[in-house]
């Protein structure tokens, strides 16, 4: 015999506290069985267990809470109800999951029913799942258990009209690039444009998915790597979301865009005591390279000695975000200030070289993550330059005279150079080495560096890193 089985999953983006669920099934023959509402607690990495169990006062819910590992004063609660009234359901066959494919992960729960499938007859379950930790919600059990039981009588259909309808207001068409003919409304006949068409309307979406408005109190943890659909990197943050993700959302979705520099913000206090740690100038800050719940210097989020330019790129999205918006309220309570501590540090970070008249950056990182413990890496020194510019214009905005050594120090940077005239990722490159990934080619694009960076140059390096 054979099952038909369809199946939908519903983030809600109207209620954020809400998943649904709709799961049908068709057989071929006659086939009695059972249907398990699961919540496994693999997906629960790096955390113990609080509580779980079936809801004995509502015979459709269970519920497991969790604690990060040695953060007892932290839980995280997820309620899962089910409506399975159908003819094929025996709702008082209810009993506690068990059997090989129920994980024997402490936080992991399931409640099943027998079911009796007829031949051609099309069984629906649904599934209503509520979710709440107390860092945003102070009862956050409670929080969990109101958002399910109201999803879960308010049905499927009404949760996927108004998920429609949210998502409809937020990606409009014109906030996503359109490669269709203008007078006739249709793609091109081309493969290609057909994949650019899918693609700018799905990445839009798969990054939007991840983010809260603007004054919702829940938009301050920026996007950690591969988002909600991964636990890859810990569910850490790094530079991708300051400097790839960000700013086509600027433009598009400033509202939203807000997410990943709150984060920042939320944590500049913790940066500049990452400074203080480390001997820096008063006022100086330094972001941890992974940031998670505290920001702090770690041992996969050291400050020091590793990629410096991760405060570049912080420092380059608030300034972006300031250009797009030109919001001073905003600004002047946050991002003036990371930017301000930024300039600081790099003035400190710095070393000037009294034979080539020039300033240094000794025992760096770029991107190009195969090159450790390296000197003048190209993409930083000119991302510091950048930002000891930018730092320079906020003063004269505000009616302030320039810093002058800040000035100094971003015209004269030691820019790498071989005798070819191609740009080094560092100091003593040569041309024998592996290449991890993109790095000389950012001064380019996205950081638009132009001093002393000719186009000529420019084309130069990027044919010398473009594969043959």
């Amino acid at each position: 015999m054979s099952l038909n089985v369809t199946y939908s999953v519903i983030f809600s983006r109207a209620r954020p506290n809400v998943i649904a669920i709709e799961a049908s099934i068709t057989p071929s023959a006659n086939i009695d069985g059972t249907v398990t509402d699961l919540l496994d607690g693999r997906s629960a990495l790096r955390t113990s267990v609080n509580t779980k169990g079936l809801n004995t006062t509502n015979s459709s819910t269970i519920y497991s809470s969790v604690h990060p590992n040695g953060l007892a004063n932290i839980t995280a609660w997820v309620i899962s109800g089910t409506n399975f009234s159908n003819p094929y359901t025996n709702l008082s066959s209810r009993a506690e999951a068990t059997g090989s494919y129920v994980s024997t992960n402490d936080s992991t729960i399931g409640q099943t029913f027998n079911i009796s499938l007829r031949e051609g007859q099309t069984a629906t379950f649904y599934k209503y799942v509520g979710v709440a930790s107390n860092d945003k919600f102070p009862d956050a059990q409670f929080q969990a258990q109101q958002a399910q039981a109201i999803a879960q009588e308010d049905g499927w259909a009404t949760l996927l009209s108004e998920h429609i309808s949210a998502w409809d207001e937020i990606l409009t068409k014109d906030s996503v690039d359109d490669f269709t003919d203008s007078v006739t409304g249709e793609l091109p006949d081309s493969a290609d444009v057909e994949v650019l068409q899918i693609a700018s309307v799905a990445n839009t979406f798969y990054l939007l998915q991840n983010l809260q408005p603007d004054g919702s109190g829940l938009n301050d943890n920026s996007i950690s790597v591969g988002g909600l659909y991964s636990d890859s990197y810990a569910g850490l943050v790094f530079w991708d979301a300051d400097y790839w993700m960000s700013p086509g959302l600027n433009l598009a979705f400033p509202g939203y865009a807000k997410q990943i520099s709150n984060f920042r913000l939320k944590q500049h206090p913790q940066a500049l005591a990452n400074a203080a740690f480390n001997n820096y100038s008063n006022g100086s800050s330094l972001y941890s390279w992974t940031s998670g719940r505290y920001g702090n210097c770690t041992g996969t989020g050291p400050c020091v000695d590793y990629e410096y330019h991760l405060n570049y790129d912080i420092a380059n999205n608030l300034l972006q975000q300031y250009n797009t918006t030109k919001n001073d309220t905003w600004f002047n309570n946050g991002p003036r200030q990371v930017i301000e501590s930024t300039a600081v540090m790099t003035s400190h970070l710095l070393q000037y070289n009294a034979s080539t008249k020039s300033y240094y950056l000794h025992n760096a990182t770029d991107p190009d993550e195969y090159a450790n413990n390296v000197n003048n890496t190209a993409f930083t020194i000119a991302s510091a330059a950048k930002l000891l510019t930018g730092a320079n214009w906020l003063r004269l905005e505000q009616g302030l005279s320039i810093n002058e050594t800040w000035s100094d120090q971003a015209a004269n940077i030691a820019f790498p150079t071989a005798p070819s005239n191609i740009t080094l990722e560092y100091l003593g490159m040569n041309d024998s080495v592996a290449v991890k990934q993109a790095d000389v080619v950012l001064l380019t694009y996205p950081l638009d560096y132009a001093n002393n960076y000719t186009a000529e140059k420019k084309l130069l390096d990027l044919d010398y890193v473009s594969p043959p």
